[in-house]
């Protein structure tokens, strides 16, 4: 029977020790395995994350560069109708100075023909733009829209804020030599309101005269408006960035549908039903901000598709201007990203693979060699001890003491210094007298181990043992 339990214990010591290993092996591959998953997700997560934010920043910098252009224009409006028509103002009183030295032997009402012939039919401004005569005391010269007025006095005539402005223009110029003037006028195709007209006139000392010309300034708002469309109509940037442009009325003033240009909006968000347009406007109307819709149409593909833009509004004319980059874009590229992140995980995942086998494989090896090197030391001490019952004894006897004793001082273990104390309870108890227990402790033993090594401190706690020995045995 103890045959047989011997037998079974060495069967033991040969199996478990690679059982564990590869117990061991296999739960290192599955928390391997599952912390690639976890960070593949993360990385993946912290890729989509980080490209959304970065389109959105870049889409964001579009736009306000360009609102900064076009804030630019609108405040510069006024300021470049100025320069404009005074520019032509000097032209045409250099035509009128050069006819007039020519010929200033003729008598003024000849000369005074032969230049307003020479002006009369100058046009400037797409058309709009006509140079007018007064004399400084409000005598109609030259007036090339309504020449019946030529002739007449203007002095009274005021516009529609009651300025007076044959009378004042023609004070300024005389006292300063050339001035720019303002006044109000309603435009035949918009007899409803009033618009605001700027004027410029330069003194003609010889027949006491001003030459000018005014120019509305919606007018002029509208040549930059029609600039700066024609320009942001051609901005084009990847393969389906573009810029849209909607006014406040729900016009589309530009996109890369032309069809919807000057047009209400037909775009509807299927989820939400509401016009595209009309969320638009409202964004802009509160300043900026981004807007997730379906878009009309995706200049890649021309079918409609999810659009995250930005919006930004630009209150002086009403405008709403954004961009925006299409979500299967993004997809798109994310899914590649990912698949490449998912063929280097993969390649990552298999070297670790076959390093965790052949590890694995080092150690179940080196474990079969260990448990069949220790399975033979067992077998020859069984048979020492069946050929020495005598040595079995000792053996037994010295088992006995290093159960009680420290391996290293063989000074008394725990287990001995509880019966002591047990013992030492009960004669106590017995004799009626008091029992005390004193414990020693060695501060900074760590010092020595991590200062000398293990084997310095392992003498000095044997040297220690042998003192605290003879002290007891002295007493």
């Amino acid at each position: 029977m103890r045959q047989t339990q011997n037998i079974k214990l060495l069967r033991l010591i040969k199996v478990i020790p690679p059982i564990i290993v590869v117990a061991f092996a296999i739960w290192v591959n599955f928390v391997v395995i599952n912390d690639n998953k976890l960070k593949l997700a993360h990385d993946i997560e912290t890729l989509q994350q980080n490209f959304i934010e970065k389109e959105k920043e870049t889409i964001k910098a579009q736009i306000n560069q360009l609102y900064q252009q076009i804030n630019y224009e609108v405040n510069s409006t006024k300021a470049i109708l100025k320069q404009n028509i005074q520019e032509h103002v000097y032209q045409a009183h250099n035509i009128a100075k050069t006819i007039y030295l020519q010929n200033k032997h003729l008598p003024e009402a000849e000369v005074t023909k032969l230049i307003t012939d020479a002006l009369r039919s100058i046009r400037f401004n797409q058309g709009r733009g006509y140079f007018f005569i007064y004399k400084t005391q409000g005598t109609s010269v030259m007036h090339p829209v309504l020449p019946a007025m030529e002739g007449s006095s203007k002095w009274d005539f005021q516009d529609t804020r009651g300025n007076y402005i044959v009378r004042e223009m023609g004070k300024i110029v005389k006292q300063t030599g050339e001035g720019f003037y303002h006044w109000w006028f309603v435009k035949p195709q918009n007899k409803g309101q009033e618009f605001e007209k700027i004027g410029f006139g330069k003194y003609f000392a010889p027949y006491d005269w001003f030459i000018g010309t005014g120019e509305y300034v919606i007018d002029v708002e509208n040549d930059i408006k029609a600039r700066l469309l024609e320009r942001i109509n051609h901005i084009r940037y990847g393969r389906n960035g573009y810029i849209f442009v909607v006014d406040y009325q729900r016009n589309i003033l530009s996109d890369y549908n032309k069809e919807l240009v000057i047009s209400h909006s037909i775009e509807m968000d299927t989820l939400k039903k509401t016009s595209v347009t009309e969320e638009v406007i409202k964004v802009a109307k509160h300043g900026e901000g981004f807007l997730n819709y379906t878009g009309n149409i995706m200049p890649s593909t021309g079918q409609p598709a999810e659009k995250i833009s930005f919006v930004k509004g630009l209150p002086a004319w009403q405008w709403a201007i954004g961009t925006g980059y299409y979500v299967n874009e993004i997809e798109g590229y994310l899914a590649e990203r990912e698949a490449n992140i998912n063929l280097q995980n993969e390649s990552e995942f298999f070297k670790i693979l076959w390093i965790s086998l052949l590890v694995t494989l080092f150690f179940v090896t080196l474990s079969i060699m260990l448990s069949n090197y220790l399975a033979g030391l067992f077998s020859t001490y069984e048979n020492r001890i069946n050929r020495d019952f005598s040595e079995l004894n000792t053996i037994k006897e010295q088992l006995q003491h290093q159960a009680l004793h420290d391996s290293l001082t063989q000074l008394p273990n725990r287990a001995l210094l509880d019966d002591r104390i047990n013992q030492g309870m009960i004669l106590s108890q017995q004799n009626n007298k008091s029992l005390a227990v004193v414990f020693v402790d060695l501060d900074d033993f760590k010092k020595i181990n991590d200062l000398y090594g293990h084997s310095i401190g392992d003498s000095l706690l044997k040297m220690l043992g042998v003192k605290f020995t003879h002290l007891l045995k002295v007493r």
